[in-house]
């Protein structure tokens, strides 16, 4: 998956950050600094970001005129897609120890897709729900950090299929991820899923 990723070499990522952490330094308390600051600390690593919003906007829409891209908690068993009358949508999550509750993690703006509508250019409301991938042993080895911390982003032929090829991120603001990670789900994996 390459929609949306930033790749920055070294040597810029090491003197953007550098540059912030001087202004962050001296006394700037612009919130951006910060962010760009965590950003360029995970790209002079040798890490990508993703701009999600970017990469669902730039993937599109599947067969079904659904997003071709889902993005979850990594933590949760099942994904939410609520999508809009003006081009909107959320992504949500059932809510831990809850039956009925769901809890929004990421929103589309208005006018991000245009959805189809009926015969009247009326746009219908519609609701669907996808299985989120499992994270394997190898990823889960490496991380320090809970993976209620982290987010699956993965595509999306069929909503309500077993899904492929996800990515690992770990938020950094409101729509900009680092790539922790990518894998493809073995049949094991994906039998996994199928079964919960």
């Amino acid at each position: 998956m390459n929609y949306g990723l930033i790749k920055v070499g070294y040597p810029e990522a090491s003197r953007q950050y550098d540059l912030c952490r001087d202004a962050l330094r001296r006394g700037r308390r612009e919130s951006h600094l910060r962010d760009l600051s965590r950003a360029y600390w995970h790209l002079k690593r040798g890490r990508q970001c993703i701009d999600v919003l970017a990469a669902i906007q730039q993937a599109g829409l599947n067969a079904d005129k659904d997003p071709r891209l889902a993005i979850s908690p990594a933590h949760m068993r099942k994904v939410r897609f609520d999508r809009g009358w003006t081009g909107n949508g959320n992504y949500s999550h059932l809510a831990i120890g809850s039956s009925w509750n769901f809890k929004l993690h990421f929103s589309l703006p208005e006018n991000t897709f245009a959805w189809p509508g009926d015969a009247k250019g009326n746009r219908e409301e519609k609701r669907i729900e996808a299985p989120v991938p499992k994270v394997p042993a190898f990823l889960l080895a490496k991380m320090r950090t809970p993976l209620s911390s982290m987010h699956i982003l993965w595509e999306v032929e069929k909503w309500n299929e077993v899904p492929a090829d996800p990515l690992l991120l770990r938020k950094l603001t409101d729509n900009l991820f680092v790539v922790l990670g990518q894998w493809e789900l073995t049949p094991l994996e994906q039998a996994l899923i199928r079964g919960k």
